[in-house]
């Protein structure tokens, strides 16, 4: 029996609108951050179980930061959401990079995504999403401060160097002969 799209239980935990704000919050001119704060918490919390609850599923879906020419997977994460998921959690997880993000080594790949990735993101998130990357350092300057700042999105760097034996065949990386993202 051929199954359908619509037959799987699909988490979209970050899925945004059409203007770029978290579906879960709705629409808003100004964003989340109008909401009052008993209805942002409620929602907030809504919203982080669904990002939990992606760590339960079957098959996760992800890019990355950066690769290596050895195949190492290097990405940066300030919750932790994103990287947890490659690491552990999902039984099969299948990252999809651009060729913009091969890098010689793992030094250079996070020379880049400090000094060019992470900056455009915040960037891209205050524009788009009404985040308040603003207060990072990156942002003003254009490059890592290597700050220790309550907004950084910086605070997890993970670096996949291949799979044991009990999660063999596991993560499947694949790569696009097309400049994706940052």
């Amino acid at each position: 029996m051929k199954k359908h799209f619509k037959d799987y239980n699909v988490n979209e935990p970050l899925e945004r609108s059409r203007t770029g704000h978290y579906i879960i919050y709705g629409e808003r001119e100004k964003g989340y951050k109008d909401i009052p704060h008993d209805e942002w918490k409620k929602l907030s919390d809504q919203w982080y179980e669904n990002v939990r609850k992606s760590l339960l599923s079957d098959l996760l879906i992800i890019s990355a930061n950066a690769i290596t020419l050895n195949g190492e997977i290097v990405s940066i994460d300030g919750l932790g959401n994103r990287v947890s998921g490659m690491i552990f959690g999902p039984r099969h997880v299948i990252c999809v990079v651009g060729r913009n993000k091969i890098s010689t080594n793992v030094d250079t790949a996070l020379d880049r995504i400090h000094n060019y990735v992470a900056p455009l993101t915040y960037m891209r998130h205050i524009n788009k999403h009404f985040s308040n990357f603003n207060e990072c350092p990156c942002v003003k300057i254009g490059k890592c401060a290597n700050c220790s700042h309550d907004s950084s999105a910086c605070r997890n760097v993970v670096i996949i160097r291949g799979q044991n034996n009990i999660h063999r065949d596991r993560i499947h990386l694949v790569v696009v002969d097309e400049d994706l993202g940052f």
